[in-house]
Parts: C-alpha cells; structure tokens; sequence
C-alpha cells in the first residue's frame, strides 16, 4: 500500500492545537482531511516536525561485484552457486540470480540438476 504525501510542519501544528483545545482523534482526522492513524501518531510523538526514519540498508553488492558477476556468467555454462564461491561473496545464490536477471542483453537460465538420469538408472529403479 503506496504512503501518502508527507505532513507538512503547518499540518501537525494545527493537529496538536485541535488536540489541545479538546477534540477527538475522529473530529481532528475530519478537520485535518487525514486519517485517524497519522494524527494518533502526531499526538502521540507530541512533536511539530519529526523527520522521517527511512531505514536506508546497506547494499548487498556493490557496482564492482555485479560486473564480476556477470562478466563471469558471461565465460562459460556456470551456475549462480560457483560464482559465488569463485568470486567469495558474502551474498545468497538467489542475489546472485537476481542480478543475472535483471541484465537485459543476457539471457541467463536456470541449469538443469546434473547428471540426469540415465534409462539405466531408471530400470535400476
């Protein structure tokens, strides 16, 4: 579900003077035009600006790690997990694919589990 425009500092004034002059969550929604949950927060925080707390994660890989990725899928038939074992990522094999994924000139497929069974492994059966 999308987030909606950000309060501005006018916006959470005029929340915590309906608060302070005695209305209810539900009339101050109604007279802000905002819903009951960002007012309950702005009471609730007591503050006239907040800034947002945008978690802002570390990469997983960096610019150098995707080109090594790709220019070594590019060598030969070699799948995600011996990329990542030849180039010591710390990253999980499905980055791995992701990134070889989203490269639009290279078509990168899945490998098949090998060795296939053989028919005599299979009347062995």
């Amino acid at each position: 579900m999308p987030a909606g425009t950000p309060l501005i500092e006018e916006e959470r004034l005029s929340i915590l003077t309906l608060r302070e002059a005695g209305l209810s969550v539900r009339a101050i929604s109604a007279a802000v035009k905002r819903s009951v949950g960002v007012c309950q927060k702005v009471i609730k925080d007591g503050k006239a600006s907040r800034k947002s707390n945008h978690r802002c994660g570390k990469l997983k890989l960096t610019e150098r790690d995707y080109r090594c990725i790709v220019r070594g899928a590019c060598g030969g038939s070699v799948g995600a997990k011996a990329i990542k074992n030849k180039l010591q990522l710390d990253c999980c094999v499905r980055t791995i694919q992701r990134v070889l994924s989203d490269v639009d000139w290279f078509a990168y497929k899945k490998r098949p589990a090998a060795p296939l069974i053989q028919p005599h492994h299979q009347k062995a059966r």
